[in-house]
């Protein structure tokens, strides 16, 4: 997965998520490609994440800083991505923070992390971790907040 035919324009490290929590933007779709589908729901090869404000693809880039971590590119025109997309509106932990907004970005400790704070600290915030595993990446519901 990477830039290939689409409009798009590669953000360095988590930039783009964080223009969006900047604007507050809300989540409006997420979408993924799954790779070994149906054998680990939340291990996938990337998430197309809709706000209100943009969609940005985020997947596991092995070769970034020679590192690895995560890759995050924004989409103008989904038209060549629509093929292969699964839905995740309606799945943990994703159907808890549709519509509302990005509120914080932080890097997680270790390679290739991110965590995504949903809503103001005050108003019953959601957090979703995003992180490389090899090749593909996870996503799961965090229990803790985004600045831990």
């Amino acid at each position: 997965m990477g830039p290939g035919r689409f409009r798009c324009i590669i953000g360095r490290e988590m930039e783009l998520l964080e223009r969006v929590a900047e604007a507050k933007g809300r989540l409006l779709r997420v979408q993924c490609y799954r790779e070994r589908a149906g054998k680990a729901p939340r291990l996938v090869s990337g998430l197309l994440l809709t706000f209100d404000v943009g969609r940005i693809l985020v997947w596991a880039d092995p070769a970034q800083n020679g590192e690895g971590g995560l890759s995050y590119m924004h989409v103008e025109d989904t038209e060549d991505l629509s093929a292969g997309l699964v839905e995740l509106d309606e799945r943990e932990p994703w159907w808890r923070v549709l519509g509302s907004p990005l509120f914080r970005v932080r890097r997680k400790t270790g390679p290739g992390g991110v965590c995504l704070q949903f809503r103001a600290s005050d108003s019953n915030p959601r957090f979703i971790d995003i992180v490389q595993k090899d090749r593909l990446i996870e996503f799961s519901a965090a229990r803790k907040s985004a600045g831990s």
